[in-house]
């Protein structure tokens, strides 16, 4: 910017802008007019230098280094380094060298300057081979404690690194959410996980009804729940927001040799709720004992067993024999099968049941 007065005239001020070459401007992006000042057109003193000296030079000019110069450009690179970042310069030209080209923002170099002075972000850069500037604004997002490959390799977007520093608000949230992901295979179970861990630090289960029994408690926490899922085998996992809403209750019966989980649900038809599903490890069916007994623990409290006679249930299975049956090129011992299968699952529709009275 010139501003020139000459006999008592002011004129206006004048912008001269230094020539930029289609390489500088390819190579360097938005640093193209500020290197394009330091080292004026074909600018050739710069872009033969190696990328690592280039990202450098970057650096140095977005955290206000004033002395980038043909000087500098000539030193060794270990010099330029140590006076570029002396107190992080030390195992750096490992992290340089994997950038590729063109060079970075401004904005990112401000951010990897962050992050070499993080000891965590910092070995991180050094043993990954491509580093890109999305690689840098996901760590630069993350929390010191999730700067590891485990959790980078499964964040493709900044917004989902923002999403996870959100979670993980402290430094226990944080280690503990990485406790959680540490053997994760896949970015499916990754965010699954992060679903899960979420869940459990925002919201606990809408208290039911309290059973008047020593060993039948309800599932109060989605952790709880997601960790029974795991001990019974079963897909108790996806049943959290079930749980949260509160359409859905979990309970859990504590016995030696054959515990249980019970979901209670929300009924119509005159009851206000009533055993949807008993279930031991695995999915497998309780003994009738067993049944018996947490039947009529909740029966005392008006809550009736339908895990046996719900139409739910037998739906599918009727829905077949009927939909069979209906068929007329079926043979007649084929139809007597399917109408003895229809008639076994209306009587098990329909059987009174523990808590229910003959």
């Amino acid at each position: 910017m010139l501003h020139v007065s000459q006999a008592g005239f002011d004129y206006e001020p004048v912008c001269f802008y230094p020539e930029i070459t289609d390489s500088l401007r390819i190579v360097a992006g938005e640093n193209a007019l500020e290197l394009a000042c330091l080292f004026p057109s074909p600018s050739s003193v710069f872009l033969n230098q190696p990328r690592q000296v280039m990202h450098l030079t970057g650096l140095a000019l977005a955290v206000g280094d004033t002395q980038i110069d043909n000087h500098f450009l000539n030193q060794k690179w270990s010099v330029q380094l140590k006076e570029t970042l002396p107190n992080q310069w030390h195992g750096c030209r490992k992290i340089f060298s994997k950038i590729p080209l063109p060079m970075l923002t401004v904005d990112q170099y401000k951010k990897l300057f962050d992050l070499l002075n993080c000891p965590a972000a910092k070995k991180f850069l050094q043993h990954d081979n491509n580093i890109t500037g999305n690689t840098i604004e996901i760590l630069h997002e993350l929390p010191v404690e999730l700067r590891v490959p485990g959790v980078v390799k499964f964040i493709d977007h900044t917004k989902e690194a923002r999403i996870i520093a959100m979670l993980c608000a402290d430094s226990e949230a944080a280690s503990c959410f990485l406790d959680k992901v540490r053997d994760i295979p896949s970015r499916g179970e990754f965010w699954t996980d992060a679903t899960t861990y979420l869940i459990a630090r925002a919201f606990e289960f809408p208290i039911g009804p309290k059973i008047d029994h020593p060993s039948i408690h309800q599932i109060v926490k989605p952790t709880d729940l997601v960790s029974f899922a795991r001990k019974f085998r079963n897909c108790l996992k996806g049943c959290v927001g079930d749980g949260i809403t509160g359409s859905t209750a979990y309970y859990h019966y504590a016995h030696p040799t054959e515990p249980a989980v019970i979901a209670l649900k929300s009924r119509f038809g005159g009851n206000s709720a009533a055993i949807e599903e008993m279930k031991g490890v695995g999915n497998a069916r309780l003994s009738d004992e067993t049944r018996r007994i947490i039947a009529t623990a909740f029966a005392q409290h008006g809550i009736i067993d339908a895990s046996d006679n719900m139409f739910g249930g037998c739906y599918d299975g009727l829905y077949h024999a009927f939909f069979s049956i209906g068929r007329s090129q079926l043979d007649a011992d084929a139809i007597d099968g399917e109408a003895d299968t229809a008639i076994n699952l209306i009587q098990t529709m329909f059987q009174p049941s523990a808590g229910e009275g003959a």
